[in-house]
Formats: C-alpha cells, sequence, structure tokens
C-alpha cells in the first residue's frame, strides 16, 4: 500500500507489475497515515484536510470507493489506529475546538460516530 503527497493511494503486489488498486486519484490532500486492520481486510487512509476513509482490500474493482469517510478533524488527521475488531477507530489530529484525540465508532451513522474526544493542546 502506498500513498504520496499528491493524494493517491494504490495498492501493489511484489509479483505483479502493475497496481492491483487505486483506492485514491492524485489531487486529493496529502496522505498522513495508512494501515491495514489486523485481519488485513481493510484499510484506513488519513489525510491533511483531516479526513479518514476506509476501504474494503478485496473489492473486485479498480478504483473501489471507500465504505467509510468522514471529517474527524478540522485541520489535519495525523495518526489513527483500528481497534478491537476494526468497529472501533482512534485518531489524533488538530481541530479548531482542540479536539485532538478521538474515539470513533463506525458502526453507527456518522453524526453520531464520535464517541469520545480529548480536548488537549496541538502539542
Amino acid at each position: 500500500l502506498t500513498g504520496a503527497q499528491d493524494g493517491s493511494v494504490r495498492m501493489f503486489e511484489w509479483t505483479r507489475p502493475q497496481q492491483l488498486v487505486c483506492f485514491r486519484q492524485a489531487g486529493n490532500a496529502r496522505v498522513t497515515r495508512m494501515y491495514f486492520n489486523s485481519q488485513g481486510n481493510k484499510c484506513g487512509v488519513a489525510d491533511g484536510e483531516g479526513f479518514l476513509s476506509i476501504w474494503q482490500v478485496n473489492q473486485a474493482t479498480s478504483n473501489p470507493k471507500p465504505y467509510l469517510s468522514w471529517q474527524c478533524h478540522s485541520k489535519t488527521t495525523s495518526d489513527f489506529a483500528f481497534i478491537t475488531s476494526s468497529s472501533l477507530v482512534a485518531t489524533s489530529g488538530q481541530s479548531n475546538d482542540n479536539r485532538n484525540v478521538c474515539l470513533w465508532d463506525t458502526l453507527v451513522s456518522s453524526g453520531n460516530s464520535l464517541i469520545h474526544g480529548k480536548y488537549c493542546s496541538e502539542n
């Protein structure tokens, strides 16, 4: 899995010369962090505009849409972690309201997905 300053995210396999999947095209916000969940069936991408997007990895299309994408922080999402079975996600980043460490539930609607936001300084 590769992420770039131009915002593109692509997945390759060692034995194949071409990419398997292009999750995001160039022209998006810069990628700040990418991870697979512990089962290896989902990947998440955080970016410099505060968004976190999550895809199913085993999709047959070459340009799949994320099954979940929401703005976790108003400035940037610096890092994130899948917790337990990947239904919970912790994020860190910078937000205008100083809610810079958050816990999210991916199984509820996006308006109710924030479980807890910790207020702390940008440092």
